[in-house]
């Protein structure tokens, strides 16, 4: 018979996951069958792997934006985690990067198979996002620097650019798509912004690739994609997206998140404080910094207006535009925007 925490009420559980991980789902060819497998495709792992749900865990599983993450037991008797994604091809790069970083800033890897990943138990209560913004900042800069790892040490299996993508051919094929699709949104963007982004992936591009700037790079570790590590006190990165390449590319998920912790006074220059503040704790370069910011923003702003998410380009444009030094007068409230999340 299970118990509250047990198998019955975790399949149960399973079945009613929150409106936003369903809605993304849903917009993926193979998210509809992953839905309607979650629970049965959940047990039968933890049977394969001779895990059980953990009865003391305050919740029977954590939702995020592709995927959710169960608390186990393992075979052995200790925490684990059990994380299952929505069908993608990013999860084959996440467990190679995961297992090269090998417990070293990054959540430690056990195994992984059919889109899932046996992960250790970290403290999910203890995130980046509570934190003062500048004690904040001075935990990520050492953690995304523990994290890039030089290219040239990296196995072909991992470096190569047929498994994980590489931000010069990123920036080639913004630098080739990126005016067709500002020219389909009228309006929706200042043509200096597109100039700006163009700028940076001409010069970031395989033209000026140097083989020696090249690193791994977790290119999402924002302020909630870092938890306490409980046996150490530390904070390490989960989900990550990697790419071989600038480090500096890593910047914007720590800008576009927390903007309503910008001040009411100045909140566009105070935004390129923290960029700066980043920079100095990383020991990135402040202008590749701020170029990679604003490409990504604009190619955020495009992106999110191609799928109607309106709002989403507003937090996106005001970002570009208070990153490259531009009026934000005629822009929303920053505090009025949509946050991410």
């Amino acid at each position: 018979m299970d118990t509250p925490g047990g198998r019955g009420a975790l399949r149960d559980e399973l079945h009613d996951l929150p409106a936003a991980l369903r809605h993304h789902a849903l917009r993926s060819p193979a998210g509809r069958p992953w839905l309607e497998t979650l629970g049965e495709r959940v047990l039968a792992q933890c049977e394969r792997w001779k895990l059980a749900p953990d009865p003391s865990s305050p919740r029977t599983f954590f939702a995020g934006h592709a995927g959710i993450v169960v608390p186990v037991i393992g075979s052995a008797g200790g925490p684990l985690a059990l994380k299952c994604q929505i069908p993608d091809p990013g999860l084959a790069t996440e467990a190679t990067a995961l297992k090269w970083w090998s417990g070293q800033g990054a959540v430690r890897l056990f195994t992984h198979e059919d889109g899932f990943l046996l992960l250790e138990r970290l403290d999910p209560d203890h995130d980046l996002g509570a934190m003062p913004l500048p004690e904040a900042c001075d935990i990520w800069g050492p953690l995304m620097s523990r994290l890039s790892l030089p290219a040239r040490q990296l196995p072909a299996a991992i470096a190569g650019a047929e498994l994980v993508e590489r931000t010069d051919a990123l920036a080639e094929r913004w630098n080739d798509e990126l005016p067709a699709r500002w020219a389909e949104l009228p309006g929706l963007l200042p043509r200096r912004l597109l100039e700006a982004a163009l700028e940076l992936c001409q010069i970031r591009g395989a033209v000026g690739r140097r083989d020696d700037q090249d690193f791994l790079v977790h290119s999402d570790l924002h302020f909630f994609n870092a938890l306490r590590r409980p046996s150490t006190g530390e904070f390490v990165a989960i989900d990550p997206q990697p790419l071989i390449g600038d480090r500096e590319f890593a910047i914007l998920p720590m800008l576009d998140n927390r903007l309503a912790d910008l001040p009411s006074r100045n909140p566009g220059r105070a935004l390129q404080g923290r960029l700066h503040h980043l920079c100095e704790a990383a020991g990135l370069d402040d202008e590749v910094a701020v170029g990679w910011a604003v490409a990504r923003a604009v190619e955020d702003v495009l992106a999110y207006a191609e799928e109607g998410l309106f709002d989403d380009a507003d937090r996106s444009l005001w970002v570009a535009t208070a990153l490259s030094g531009a009026d934000i007068s005629s822009l929303p409230d920053v505090h009025g925007l949509k946050r991410l999340g």
